[in-house]
């Protein structure tokens, strides 16, 4: 089963710095914008 992670905060708050350090870091991570 996967798991689902939401980021949600304010603008600059870092949400886009933190999800491109991940996608380096985990294999098989989907990312969505929406």
């Amino acid at each position: 089963m996967a798991n689902l992670f939401i980021i949600a905060a304010p603008s600059g708050c870092g949400k886009t710095s933190l999800v491109k350090a991940l996608i380096e870091k985990v294999d098989n991570l989907c990312v969505s914008v929406s």
